[in-house]
């Protein structure tokens, strides 16, 4: 409801600093009135009726208090000569209904005036910021739990299940995964398996999850004949025998088995089955979600698959660069704001078994120019944290914060004696997931030890470059 909180008959033009505070308590009731009322604040409009007298010129700005305490401050409005109305919304607010609603209006110059000022205050429960939670290098297959298959000369290491326990216990809003989600050779077999594969841990979140793909994804071959690949049946490197029967055989295997399992969001996001989508994730503040970058590092990991994987993938003039540079340009069209991206294999790491790649040093600039807040990677199994810094490796406080979290449940790393530069925090040994709070303006980070090796690193607060 519209309040007239002040008719503007008290201003003097020489009044010292031009400011005056009106009170009224939420709901839009008369400033004498100062009545709670039924919910919280989560929204308050004002509107103000202002001109300028005696040919002078300047801006008005309001600002919005509740019990004194600055709630947030609107655009500067130029005045002219002609009484105007000028409006400001101020949205994503949680004001308790005891709270005195008070708006002041700031001017820049003297003879600057307004007649009116009135406020509406909307009440109702302020939706609660997203959480986001994950880990990559995930799930055991159920011959891997039983040791009947074994990780190199000894059982592998499964902490899937705990991993997935303490999912259940954050309640994400959505779930990332970070790459090779399903050992050993990401088959649809063991992925929806639900005894003993993904499906029987992390799977059970497979509606709020988006995944990536890591290189485990990619270790296999189907329907190589229609690839061009002989003998018919035989779909080894041997026979086929050039870059683009690879590339297509191991494609058709993602179809036939990380595309099967992973249905919704290829349907959804990934229609083309490239590996590279974005989303965004709405917060409190419905002007101020997040948007999400997931790319496809494993086709050009080189390391991993020298027969047939490029750098060039993931270089300018690739396919999978050429559609970042569009949706982030598509992004920032609508006004920039917090940024977050995630893939398998990392730029940085200080992991042993692979350590970080420069091949994905154009993907990092990229993102840093748009203001990337947040970059998550697994494939070694630890967990890094990364201070900001720049593709380069230089510390830089306009870069990223970034983290390795190859942490999902299948076997651990260990952490180089001598890390990486930049290097915040490195702890091998331990499974867990990375819980990431996602405000309108800011982030908060925490990750907890599911099992393993105790760990905790957290901190809340982390202002977005935009």
């Amino acid at each position: 409801m519209w309040a007239c909180v002040d008719d503007g008959t008290t201003f003097a033009a020489n009044d010292g600093d031009h400011t005056y505070v009106y009170s009224q308590a939420a709901g839009g009731y008369h400033t004498t009135g100062f009545a709670a009322v039924s919910g919280t604040v989560t929204q308050v409009a004002v509107h103000i009726v202002a001109a300028t007298i005696s040919g002078a010129s300047g801006n008005a700005t309001v600002s919005l208090y509740a019990s004194g305490s600055l709630q947030a401050t609107g655009t500067a409005h130029a005045l002219n000569g002609t009484y105007t109305q000028y409006n400001d919304t101020f949205a994503g607010l949680s004001i308790p209904s005891t709270s005195n609603i008070q708006v002041r209006v700031t001017f820049s110059a003297t003879n600057l005036k307004y007649t009116e000022v009135w406020v509406d205050a909307t009440t109702g429960s302020t939706p609660a910021d997203p959480v986001v939670a994950g880990a990559g290098d995930i799930a055991c297959n159920a011959a891997e739990r039983a040791c009947t298959t074994k990780c190199g000369t000894r059982c592998c290491d499964c902490q899937d299940g705990a991993t997935h326990n303490q999912l259940v216990s954050i309640n994400p809003t959505y779930v990332f995964t970070l790459g090779d989600n399903q050992y050993e050779n990401g088959e649809y077999a063991n992925y929806s398996d639900t005894s003993g594969g993904y499906a029987s841990t992390w799977g059970q979140e497979i509606g709020i999850t988006f995944p990536s793909v890591g290189n485990h994804e990619y270790n296999g071959h189907a329907s190589c004949t229609a690839c061009g690949c002989s003998p018919a049946g035989c779909c080894s490197d041997t026979c086929c025998d050039t870059v683009a029967k690879r590339q297509c055989a191991t494609q058709a295997y993602m179809n036939a088995n990380y595309y099967k399992y992973f249905s919704s969001v290829k349907s959804a996001e990934d229609p083309n089955g490239n590996g590279w989508y974005s989303y965004d994730i709405p917060t409190s503040d419905a002007s101020r979600s997040w948007h999400v970058v997931v790319l496809n590092a494993a086709i050009c990991d080189t390391a991993k698959f020298p027969s047939w994987a490029s750098a060039a993938n993931c270089q300018s003039g690739s396919a999978q660069y050429q559609w970042l540079q569009q949706d982030l340009a598509n992004w920032a069209a609508g006004g920039k704001k917090c940024l977050l991206a995630y893939w398998h294999e990392p730029r940085f790491s200080s992991g042993t078994e692979n350590g970080g790649s420069a091949n994905y040093s154009q993907f990092w600039s990229l993102l840093q120019s748009y203001g990337v807040d947040v970059i998550l990677q697994g494939h070694d199994h630890n967990y890094e944290r990364f201070n900001p810094q720049n593709s380069s490796g230089t510390a830089d406080s306009t870069g990223p914060i970034s983290f390795v979290v190859g942490t999902g449940g299948r076997d651990t790393d260990t952490c180089a004696t001598t890390r990486a530069p930049n290097s915040a925090k490195c702890v091998a040994g331990t499974f867990g997931n990375l819980k990431l709070t996602l405000h309108p303006s800011s982030w908060d980070y925490d990750f907890e030890s599911a099992a393993g090796t105790a760990v905790s690193d957290l901190r809340a607060g982390v202002a977005c470059h935009n």
